[in-house]
């Protein structure tokens, strides 16, 4: 092999090596800032019966303590987020999958329990989202996708969020940089659901999932690594 087919041969073996690389990032939106193995914790409350100011977990109080949740999240595939509420012992813990492409639902362990299938999630938006942007984001209380306009920016403590809101009278906020609800209020008529922020980080897992593999990308690498050997070989 002389110098230039050994150039091209070693060009090739590094863009195939970069493709392996990428295979289990490859439609996985970089507008996510949320990442493996991430959580975030809030207290949950809601109200809903005539007669009752708070209803929160399987009490009524006045006032309510909330309920604290939380959102897990790990990538399983090429472009899928899972993510996991778990509500105590209240509730237990409910699950569903995001396309990381769409924000779109599926899966979900428990229809009455979340963003449901065909919706947009609710738990992250994407951070390259600017002001006066309209966002689809799938309102618990009104239990439908619904249109949030991003209306301002604003501090949540220490942490830079966009304000949305949409015509049922819901205030929300999404954390600037990566993306996810901290607090706010989804309402419908006279029904609301209040998350507030507790606390975000990332745990580290004893047994961590195993990314999905792009196959169909995989193959291709595959094919025309083969097709340039092949060619290579012929021209000796």
């Amino acid at each position: 092999m002389n110098k230039l087919k050994y150039q091209k041969f070693m060009v090739m073996i590094a863009i195939f090596v970069i493709c392996l690389v990428n295979i289990t990032t490859i439609g996985y939106s970089d507008e996510i800032g949320v990442t493996d193995y991430m959580y975030v914790k809030h207290t949950y409350c809601c109200s809903k019966y005539p007669g009752h100011s708070s209803f929160c977990g399987t009490a009524f109080i006045d006032p309510a303590p909330g309920v604290t949740t939380t959102f897990k999240f790990s990538k399983t595939s090429s472009d899928i987020l899972h993510v996991e509420w778990e509500w105590g012992s209240d509730c237990g813990t409910n699950y569903w999958d995001v396309n990381s492409s769409s924000r779109i639902v599926s899966n979900n362990g428990h229809a009455a329990w979340g963003p449901s299938n065909g919706a947009h999630n609710m738990e992250w938006i994407y951070t390259d989202v600017s002001l006066n942007d309209q966002v689809i984001i799938f309102n618990f209380w009104r239990y439908a996708d619904t249109v949030f306009n991003i209306t301002g920016e604003a501090m949540q403590g220490s942490r830079e969020v966009w304000e949305l809101k949409d015509a049922y009278g819901s205030v929300i906020w999404y954390d600037k940089a990566d993306g996810f609800l901290v607090n706010g209020t989804f309402r419908y008529q006279s029904d609301w659901e209040r998350i507030e922020f507790i606390d975000v980080g990332v745990e580290n897992p004893e047994n961590p999932t195993i990314p999905g593999y792009n196959f169909p990308l995989i193959l291709g690498v595959l094919s025309l690594m083969g097709i340039i050997i092949t060619k290579m070989k012929s021209k000796k």
